[in-house]
């Protein structure tokens, strides 16, 4: 669906992109994350056709950017960090004038308008100017306005910013309802937003990437041993216990009632080291796997770890 193949950009003696490249398929919704500076913002509007790469080639659905940019465009929408939304405007017009700029037949207006109203929960504001609404409903309007040419792909480029934990949630929702159908790139900066929604991730770090997989294999790839914290109700050394076992490689504790076991990749060690404890009369509080959170992940491959 998205092809990037060897994209680099310059702006005068500083290198943004260097030789990138990456491919999405057809219906993943991916995480495209870095640190500022990174060059995901570069990134995103090279893939939308914004800007010209000095070199590389980018394709949607087999259309070349650089030699077809109008039919490849079609196929985008883009929700950029700020939306370019007119505040004079009421949001039923301003969709409507977005719908005709983006070439949708004025017999399928009418319909993709009350589609987009229904998908985004717009319609108490569809006569709302919209420098009334709040950020969260701009950012849907944003939304509203990059699906209403039913798009294949839509490019999201730090769509909850400057939003309350509320509005977060609503936007993630909307972003996963929006997905069932569709191609997405997702960049932002709260990675838990991507670990919840996006089924592989890009991380990029001075201009190129560093990291591409799914954040279950990134974790195996940082973290290959199985960590578990166990809290026991007793003051008793269970490292003998559980040692014996196949497949734990240490048991640690700075906590006479908790231990940190390091196990290998094996599914049912949870259960055997449960059931061990148990069998040797120790009242177990809890068993609880500890893994890296993608924020974690991130901090590990931004530093090289």
């Amino acid at each position: 669906m998205i092809e990037v193949r060897d994209v680099s950009k310059w702006y005068g003696n500083f290198q943004a992109l260097k030789d990138i490249s990456f491919s999405i398929n057809e219906g993943e919704i991916v995480g495209f994350l870095g640190p500022n500076g990174a060059g995901k913002t570069t990134a995103m509007r090279i893939i939308t056709g914004y800007f010209l790469p000095n070199t590389g080639t980018i394709s949607i659905n087999g259309i070349s950017m650089e030699e077809n940019p109008a039919e490849a465009k079609k196929l985008l929408g883009y929700l950029p960090e700020i939306p370019p939304l007119y505040p004079e405007m009421p949001v039923n017009e301003y969709l409507k004038f977005v719908a005709e700029l983006n070439g949708v037949p004025r017999s399928n207006i009418k319909q993709r308008l009350d589609f987009v109203i229904e998908k985004t929960s717009l319609q108490e504001k569809y006569y709302s100017k919209i420098k009334t609404l709040s950020k969260g409903l701009k950012q849907r309007v944003g939304i509203a306005a990059a699906v209403i040419h039913d798009p294949k792909v839509i490019v999201l480029d730090e769509p909850t910013i400057g939003l309350d934990p509320l509005q977060i949630i609503e936007i993630r929702n909307l972003i996963k309802d929006i997905a069932e159908e569709k191609t997405i790139i997702l960049s932002s900066h709260i990675l838990a937003e991507v670990e919840e929604v996006c089924s592989r991730v890009i991380i990029i770090n001075n201009g190129e990437i560093i990291a591409e997989d799914s954040t279950e294999n990134l974790r195996k790839r940082l973290q290959p041993d199985r960590l578990f914290l166990i809290k026991i109700n007793e003051e008793n050394d269970i490292s003998t216990i559980v040692e014996k076992i196949n497949g734990v490689i240490s048991c640690t504790s700075e906590n006479p009632k908790e231990y940190i076991i390091r196990t290998n990749d094996i599914s049912s060690i949870q259960a055997v080291i449960t059931k061990s404890i148990v069998e040797n009369g120790l009242s177990l509080l809890e068993v609880k796997e500890i893994e890296l959170s993608l924020e974690e992940i991130f901090a590990k491959l931004i530093k090289g770890e």
